[in-house]
Parts: structure tokens; C-alpha cells; sequence
């Protein structure tokens, strides 16, 4: 839909309802392939937002099926400091979770 899709305001509209539902998108069979999309695709405040929205959940998310190629789009797709972020996340040396090493 975002492909084809010329007029602005229905853009925003889809896109606002992808934004709002970014983390049961990214676990979906098909919805990740729509996150993926906007990840690959998007402006850089859209993947801002989803990164930020995933940040917390990166490494549960990184063990998932569908989920762990949304999270190689964000590390691919974001901004230096959005994947320091993430990878500090998943070493553990924040406090949001589990850390993706094991002693």
C-alpha cells in the first residue's frame, strides 16, 4: 500500500497506523515484512520511532522467528546512535533486560 500509494495524507495515515502497532507487527508472519519495509525504505524519524519503540525488547525479540529480522533491519538500517543503543542493550549493559551472553 505504502508502495503504490501517491497521496500524502493516506501515506501518513498508513503509516501512523504502522507505527502504532510496531511491536505486534514486527512478531507477525506478514507484518514484519511491513516494518522491514518502512525500516529499509522509510524516513529517518520513522525508523527512529520503531527502533525506539523495539529498544527494551531487543534481545527477546532478536530469539523470535520473525522479530530477529526486524531486529537486522534496525541494527542495519539505524543511525549510529540508534545501534549503539541496541547493542549495548544486547551485551547487557543496560538495565531494560536479559543480556544475549551467557556466563
Amino acid at each position: 500500500v505504502l508502495e503504490h500509494c501517491e497521496d500524502p495524507n493516506t501515506q501518513q495515515k498508513v503509516m501512523d497506523e504502522i507505527l502504532g502497532a510496531v511491536s505486534m507487527l514486527a512478531q507477525d508472519q506478514y507484518g514484519n515484512y511491513v516494518v522491514q519495509h518502512v525500516l529499509e525504505h522509510g524516513k529517518p524519524h520513522e525508523r527512529s520511532t520503531i527502533i525506539k519503540e523495539l529498544a527494551g525488547n531487543i534481545v527477546q525479540m532478536s530469539q523470535q522467528k520473525f522479530a530477529s529480522n526486524v531486529v537486522e533491519k534496525c541494527l542495519t538500517f539505524g543511525g549510529p546512535a540508534e545501534r549503539l543503543l541496541l547493542v549495548n542493550e544486547m551485551l547487557g549493559t543496560t538495565d531494560e533486560n536479559e543480556p544475549l551472553q551467557v556466563s
